[in-house]
């Protein structure tokens, strides 16, 4: 699955960032601040290496709260 997400920031640097803060926000309002998933999202606003990682925590949250995650950027991002 981060395979197909992977692509979603493969965009220049501000769109990147502006989809990885979303992407952060929506973490925070679902999962908290002390979420590792909104942690490794913070890190890869600041390092653009990092966003693997990020995509990893992704994977690793439960079916539920995923779909949560992906139905609130899919409301924000651009078609």
């Amino acid at each position: 699955m981060t395979a197909n997400l992977a692509a979603l920031f493969q965009v220049v640097e501000a769109e990147r960032l502006s989809r990885l803060r979303e992407f952060r926000l929506a973490s925070l309002l679902l999962l908290g601040r002390d979420h590792a998933l909104t942690r490794a999202l913070a890190a890869a606003v600041a390092d653009p290496d990092e966003i693997d990682a990020a995509l990893a925590e992704l994977d690793a949250l439960a079916a539920l709260p995923r779909r949560r995650l992906l139905a609130t950027l899919a409301s924000v991002l651009p078609a």
